[in-house]
């Protein structure tokens, strides 16, 4: 890749697509601006906004995250005639500065903004979508040939953009392989994804590595007696540009739009072709240093570690027997600290769900 289309490319880019169930209310649209504008996100997709029209959208986005904290990038909308719907697509500060509205709908659904400068010199559109939750039939009409979404998908530069459809599709698509038949609604969403060459970010950059069952969720709600969870918010990406490497990562993020009842979708966007950073620096947490558990059971493991531990290769067998002691010992704390911290960030994780979860219900 030419140096002009590296610059071209916005790379690294993270883009983040969320139901916000409402904003609102002035304690929650703080505590989501806050999040947003400490974390840096270049491209904000939201869904069911419950914004009552223009006026109001520019008196949340000057009040940002609290006094002397406005949200000050580009902000496109499509609020819709209920204060169930609405869609907004935000844009960082800076970012892609000529990006204009290509295509939205009257109902709060569907809203495409697109600009010049993307990767390899190509336009780029990014479109949030919030679909029907009001059964299958509502999403088949949604997802037809001729629905709002392939009317938004046909605007502005069409097939010649980069396209990134973002949002709640309150839909559930299969995970791996799928078996049996799938509901129309799902049908149609997969044939028009595919028709316009694109994938689902999340399935793709996980491939063939697999994944726990809850990490598929973006969705819970609490019924009688029972929790039910779903993947229906999605990123869809160019298949071309997937298997050019440019999906760097893709999760799910419970704590984008807290208290809520779904799972915001982070997506990191790179230039395969930039030049690789060399293997960082890493720095012994200090944190757990003052986990006093942690540091005596850590202490038992190590000397149990050094007491069977027997050089192992030829590097470790030409260092001197002490060196190399030490770098094993190093390399073992390494390992034993980043799984601690793996595991509580599991631990917050499955509470920040289960605190989503409450009272939860598709909007």
């Amino acid at each position: 890749m030419t140096s002009q289309a590296q610059a071209l490319a916005l790379q690294p880019a993270k883009l983040l697509a969320v139901n916000v169930n409402g904003l609102a209310g002035k304690n929650k649209r703080r505590a989501f601006f806050k999040h947003v504008l400490s974390t840096s996100w270049d491209v904000l997709v939201l869904s069911e906004t419950h914004c009552g029209g223009p006026d109001v959208a520019a008196k949340w986005l000057r009040g940002g995250a609290g006094p002397g904290k406005p949200w000050l990038g580009q902000a496109f909308w499509s609020h819709g005639t209920s204060a169930s719907r609405g869609v907004a697509v935000l844009l960082r500060q800076g970012f892609a500065a000529k990006a204009k509205v290509e295509f939205a709908d009257t109902a709060g659904r569907v809203l495409r903004v697109g600009w010049d400068s993307g990767p390899q010199g190509r336009p780029v559109s990014v479109v949030a979508v919030y679909a029907p939750a009001d059964g299958e039939a509502s999403r088949s009409a949604f997802f037809a040939p001729d629905g709002p979404l392939q009317q938004a998908i046909a605007a502005g530069s069409g097939s010649a953009a980069d396209l990134f459809l973002g949002g709640d599709f309150n839909c559930r698509l299969p995970v791996g392989e799928s078996v049996g038949a799938q509901p129309a609604d799902v049908q149609r969403l997969q044939g028009l994804v595919a028709a316009a060459g694109l994938r689902d970010a999340w399935a793709a950059a996980r491939g063939s590595v697999g994944f726990r069952p809850e990490e598929a969720w973006t969705f819970l709600a609490r019924g009688p007696g029972r929790t039910s969870s779903s993947r229906l918010d999605y990123w869809f990406v160019p298949s071309q540009r997937v298997g050019e490497g440019w999906v760097a990562r893709c999760g799910h993020r419970w704590d984008a739009a807290a208290p809520g009842d779904h799972a915001a979708v982070a997506l990191e966007w790179r230039c395969p072709d930039a030049t690789p950073r060399g293997k960082s620096r890493w720095i012994f947490p200090n944190l757990l240093l003052r986990d006093q558990g942690f540091v005596s059971g850590s202490k038992g493991e190590l000397s149990a570690f050094l007491d069977g531990w027997q050089p192992n290769g030829d590097p470790q067998q030409a260092a001197s027997p002490a060196g190399a002691r030490w770098e094993a010992a190093k390399e073992w704390l390494k390992g034993r600290a980043l799984h601690e911290l793996r595991q509580r960030a599991l631990q917050v994780a499955g509470e920040r769900r289960q605190a989503h979860c409450a009272g939860g219900a598709a909007g």
